[in-house]
């Protein structure tokens, strides 16, 4: 006896082949899908972490530049102090070395024979004029 199978097996298969392909490639955008928002949510966490770690680091450059201020502050302040320094040791010297021409002058100025009238110094210049009884 002869068997003929009027079932489609040839349709029944390439049905079973495309539903097999449509949930395959369904499967593998949603794994795609699921891979890309990860990788999203992995970025947008990354990002605020970063954008956290600015602002701290903001935070702390605006603490240290008042430290940074006042050491500016400090240094000109230490600056002008220096030359008030200076300056003062100019004068120490100058008013040493006046001091020591008077009283050179004082030594080498006979008594009761001449006398000084004018003293003018000017820098490093001496200008001194007086009477005198002789030559």
């Amino acid at each position: 006896m002869i068997h003929i199978n009027l079932l489609p097996v040839r349709d029944i298969i390439r049905r079973n082949k495309a539903k097999r392909q449509i949930i395959l490639s369904v499967a593998a955008w949603l794994c795609f899908l699921i891979m890309l928002s990860s990788f999203g949510v992995y970025q947008a966490n990354t990002i605020a972490g970063l954008q956290k770690t600015y602002s701290d680091l903001q935070a702390e450059k605006q603490k240290y530049t008042k430290i940074l201020n006042q050491i500016k502050n400090i240094e000109e302040e230490k600056k002008i102090l220096l030359t008030r320094i200076e300056v003062i040791k100019q004068l120490k010297q100058s008013s040493s070395l006046t001091v020591h021409i008077l009283d050179e002058v004082a030594i080498l100025t006979p008594p009761h024979r001449m006398w000084l009238t004018r003293l003018n110094q000017t820098g490093s210049d001496l200008k001194i004029s007086g009477m005198a009884l002789d030559n």
